[in-house]
């Protein structure tokens, strides 16, 4: 619109400097014929007046209007929309580079590569383009409220760039009403299913259900989900406390329950232990029997005779007495 409007002053200004002048060259070869008695047909040279300025001026104003407003760059990150100055979209380019354009159309630009929104955030490294906005109000299951601060990094696709200009007009205007607007419904629905511990302690958990929340509502609509990250999920004070102090008291109670699981295994290691040299024992016992016994007994006589040994035996039976041989 601007450039329409340079445009109209330049060309009332060639016009409104060419009747001047013509009315100048008029009035001059008029006083030529009054003052010679006779018409006059030279040429009337004005060397200084300001229409023939205004027009030179015009001129240069049409030159560099046009000369500067029919070329626009665009980067590798960019797809953009070549408008008119009815608001009607004549064209769009995913190419960068130099571009040309009529100066009246302009150029409507969208980032396609590594955006963010933040969502009570700062910027994240790597963004191209980073939208700030308030962290999300949310309520758990149990009724307890929260905020969760978080990042969507996204992307557009530039084959929809078109389709979204002509519905939201810029990219401010469909991240601010569309997909801000989106993101908060689909994040407040998900700790509804949560108790708050699971909330306090699940950042992760919230990081995935987001981000497959928003991939499901975002499909088909020229917005790409790359990540949704939760950065953190403020409780009031009281409530986290309260929920540090659960938390650490189920700490205590596991390491109690696991030293109870680890005495207990102890002792059924010792009773396992117990059993099972009772029953070695008995088996001992019963494979005694007076066979054994009297086989027993030969093999330490045999022995000891071989060795040089002197055994008394006495009448009455009994202990065998083994002497060791003189030297």
């Amino acid at each position: 619109m601007f450039s329409i409007i340079l445009i109209v002053i330049a060309a009332i200004a060639i016009v409104v400097g060419g009747l001047f002048f013509i009315s100048v060259r008029n009035t001059r070869r008029q006083q030529n014929e009054h003052n010679n008695g006779k018409p006059s047909y030279d040429r009337v040279s004005v060397t200084f007046n300001w229409p023939p300025y205004l027009m030179l001026l015009g001129l240069a104003g049409l030159v560099a209007i046009f000369g500067f407003g029919s070329f626009y760059t665009q980067s590798p990150n960019e797809a953009t929309v070549k408008v008119s100055w009815t608001g009607a979209v004549v064209g769009h380019s995913t190419d960068s580079g130099l571009h040309t354009k009529a100066p009246w159309e302009k150029i409507a630009r969208f980032d396609i590569r590594n955006q963010q929104i933040g969502f009570g955030t700062t910027a994240q490294k790597g963004a191209v383009a980073f939208f700030p906005t308030k962290s999300i109000n949310v309520t758990d299951a149990d009724g307890i409220a929260s905020s969760i601060q978080m990042n969507l990094q996204f992307s557009i696709d530039p084959a929809k760039v078109v389709d979204i200009y002509n519905q939201y007009k810029s990219e401010d205007n469909f991240i601010n009403q569309f997909v801000i607007s989106r993101m908060n419904t689909d994040v407040r629905d998900i700790p509804t299913k949560m108790h708050t511990l699971d909330l306090i302690t699940g950042n992760t958990i919230v990081s995935q259900k987001s981000t497959t929340a928003a991939k499901d509502e975002f499909d088909g609509s020229g917005l790409i989900i790359d990540a949704v990250s939760i950065q953190d999920i403020n409780y009031p004070k009281s409530i986290s406390d309260k929920y540090e102090q659960a938390a650490q008291s189920a700490i205590e109670v596991q390491k109690a329950q696991n030293d109870l699981n680890a005495t207990k295994i102890s002792s059924q290691q010792q009773v396992v232990q117990a059993e099972a040299k009772a029953k070695a024992n008995q088996e001992l016992s019963a494979s005694l029997t007076p066979q054994v016994l009297q086989q027993n007994y030969i093999d330490a006589l045999t022995s000891s005779a071989n060795n040089g040994g002197l055994i008394v035996v006495p009448n009455n039976g009994g202990q065998i007495i083994n002497l060791p041989q003189a030297k």
